[in-house]
């Protein structure tokens, strides 16, 4: 841990490693080219087959760092186990596959301590980069994107990012916040229990599950570079992300309901079944229709159906 100061609130970064021999030392000498210092890293290794364990094991020997390994366990598992030994004010997670600029933590703390407790997260942009860590651009509907929240937020007419950044109505058509370029205030964390669990998309459940008990704000600055590389989850196991999406959206079919969001969730419940449809997960299809829906999706269905056929985007 590094001294901390009388006006420096102490946040910690948490790094969950799995399988990223190739990516590790360069993530965690990322955190400790910040302009920020008073931070403490907690890095677990989450059962990897490869050699990330060893080469932790030789950083936090360099570096002072808490490191544990620990036979799998899951992702959300093991941010709540680090979350549960944090000192930190605030808490922000690094993949060990991506990378912080130098002015991260600078950027979004100063940005959260000037905001009430109102608001439980600030999150601020991120690059896209190839597996040598070069930026590249990505491309959607016949556009370029370089960033993260602009790629995902395209063609989404329901975000103003200025306006109504992180509200569950927004999030419940999908996800848009960048893991890596987030700041969670870690009482915030508390109040909604952390990390669910038993579903495979912890950060899409965590943003809405904070959605509905404090706001979040957008800070226009690059903090951050996420590596889109073949072993992404959405590019290897795009029909199990997809299902796991599902589990999400029937956890929040009452609330939405509830709360008047009805035509987001059938919106966003129907894409996903489509998407089932192309993966040719014809169980998981009906597993997920629910008699009360049948005539919402259907006209959704219809509406749509050329549309959603050619959908390629998975969050």
């Amino acid at each position: 841990m590094n001294k901390s100061s009388e006006n420096s609130p102490l946040v910690t970064v948490i790094v969950p490693c799995y399988n990223h021999e190739q990516y590790i030392t360069q993530s965690i000498e990322s955190i400790y080219e910040q302009h920020y210092k008073n931070f403490e890293l907690l890095v677990f290794d989450d059962g990897s087959t490869d050699n990330s364990a060893n080469i932790l094991k030789h950083l936090s020997k360099t570096y002072g760092f808490y490191f544990e390994s620990h036979k799998n366990m899951g992702l959300a598992r093991t941010l709540n186990k680090a979350i549960a030994m944090s000192k930190g004010k605030y808490i922000t997670f690094l993949a060990s596959d991506d990378l912080m600029l130098p002015n991260k933590l600078e950027t979004l703390i100063k940005a959260m301590e000037e905001l009430d407790e109102t608001y439980a997260i600030v999150c601020g942009n991120a690059l896209f980069m190839d597996d040598d860590s070069n930026t590249i651009t990505l491309e959607k509907h016949g556009k370029q994107f370089s960033t993260f929240i602009e790629y995902y937020t395209s063609n989404r007419t329901d975000i103003n990012i200025h306006s109504n950044f992180g509200t569950y109505a927004t999030l419940l058509s999908g996800n848009y916040l960048p893991a890596m370029s987030t700041l969670y205030r870690k009482q915030a964390l508390e109040s909604v229990a952390l990390f669910t669990e038993d579903i495979p998309i912890e950060d899409w459940d965590i943003y809405m599950k904070i959605s509905k008990k404090y706001n979040m704000k957008y800070v226009d600055t690059i903090v951050a570079k996420y590596r889109w590389h073949d072993s992404n989850n959405f590019k290897v196991n795009k029909s199990g992300m997809n299902i796991g999406m599902l589990k999400i959206l029937e956890k929040e079919r009452e609330y939405a309901i509830s709360r008047g969001y009805r035509h987001i969730w059938l919106k966003t419940y129907a894409n996903r079944l489509i998407l089932l449809f192309r993966f040719k997960e014809y169980r998981n299809i009906f597993k997920y229709i629910h008699c009360n829906d049948i005539l919402g999706l259907s006209l959704h269905f219809l509406k749509n159906i050329n549309k959603l056929r050619k959908e390629t985007v998975y969050t």
